[in-house]
């Protein structure tokens, strides 16, 4: 079961990760403002598991041919939009006094 949870402002799978952690999602903007409060700002931002998400959890394997092309897919989709912005996940490079200085979410 999913669900908003309006009053931390983060999206909650109640269910739990496949490694039995619960599991919880913030939303860029959030993060970009979390970060701003203590002098950073996001220098680049990257969708991570943009493709293989789809992919069951007890497929196995794929031969290396297979995998190779599926990483590539992957790092390339995770650094343009529009996929990165469907990507299960993200990796945030902030440095400190980069906040306001035009490298917020709008322009990555």
């Amino acid at each position: 079961m999913n669900g908003f949870d309006t009053a931390e402002g983060r999206w909650i799978d109640r269910l739990g990760t496949q490694l039995g952690a619960p599991a919880v999602a913030d939303r860029l903007e959030d993060i970009e403002c979390s970060l701003a409060s203590v002098g950073l700002g996001i220098v680049r931002w990257y969708g991570v598991r943009v493709f293989n998400d789809a992919i069951p959890a007890d497929t196995g394997v794929p031969e290396v041919e297979v995998l190779s092309s599926l990483l590539d897919a992957e790092e390339r989709a995770g650094r343009r939009d529009p996929y990165r912005w469907v990507a299960s996940q993200i990796h945030v490079i902030a440095e400190r006094n980069r906040a306001g200085d035009g490298f917020g979410v709008a322009s990555i």
